[in-house]
């Protein structure tokens, strides 16, 4: 890394090398700095995990909602359901 920015290269390329020699994805990065210091490094990651905890919580919260919606209206139409068959 340390090499790379010594010899010039930009965040672009920087980052086009470590893809390609690693697999990784570093489309997230978008400063220099962030490469080459750890702690930053630790310190986005961890803002990214944070995001993705919170998209997760409130992704499992409306899928619970609408789980319970679906229960919920299913149970209504059943008993319609009973309500015309008693009728019959």
């Amino acid at each position: 890394m340390n090499d790379l920015v010594g010899h010039g290269y930009g965040l672009a390329h920087i980052k086009h090398q470590l893809e390609s020699a690693y697999h990784i994805d570093l489309g997230f990065i978008n400063d220099l700095n962030i490469l080459s210091s750890p702690s930053q490094l630790e310190n986005t990651q961890k803002e990214f995990e944070a995001q993705l905890k919170n998209l997760e919580a409130s992704y499992l919260f409306a899928m619970e909602e609408a789980i319970e919606q679906y229960r919920q209206d299913r149970f209504e139409q059943d008993e319609k359901t009973r309500e015309v068959l008693q009728f019959i």
